[in-house]
C-alpha cells in the first residue's frame, strides 16, 4: 500500500485557515483547501512546493497534474491529480496584494 502525504506551512492563524496535513493513496487526488481574511486586497495566489533537502519552488499549473482554483480574494484550492511518492512535500500558500505601476 503506498500513499502520498502534503504538509502545509504555517501561518498567523487569523490570516490563513489552512489543514495541517492531507493524506491520499497513490493514483488518487488531493485538494489542499485555504481561506484568507486579510481582506479582499489580497487576490495574488501563489502555490509552492518544498521538498526535503530542496528549495521552495513555485507551482505552475501543468495540464493533467495540477489544478488551481479559487475566489481570487478569499480562498484558494490546489488539486494534485495522479499521486505518487515523488509528490510528498510541504505546499504553502501565499497572497499578496496586486500592485499596478503607473
Amino acid at each position: 500500500m503506498c500513499f502520498s502525504n502534503f504538509f502545509t506551512g504555517t501561518a498567523k492563524v487569523d490570516d490563513v485557515i489552512q489543514p495541517t496535513a492531507v493524506w491520499e493513496y497513490a493514483g488518487k487526488s488531493a485538494t489542499i483547501s485555504c481561506k484568507q481574511n486579510k481582506g479582499a486586497s489580497y487576490n495574488q495566489m501563489y502555490w509552492f512546493r518544498q521538498k526535503p533537502g530542496e528549495p521552495m519552488k513555485l507551482i505552475p499549473e501543468f495540464i493533467n497534474k495540477t489544478a488551481l482554483s479559487g475566489s481570487g480574494d478569499k480562498n484558494a484550492k490546489l488539486t494534485i491529480k495522479s499521486l505518487t511518492s515523488n509528490d510528498s512535500a510541504v505546499y504553502f500558500w501565499a497572497i499578496s496584494i496586486k500592485f499596478q505601476l503607473a
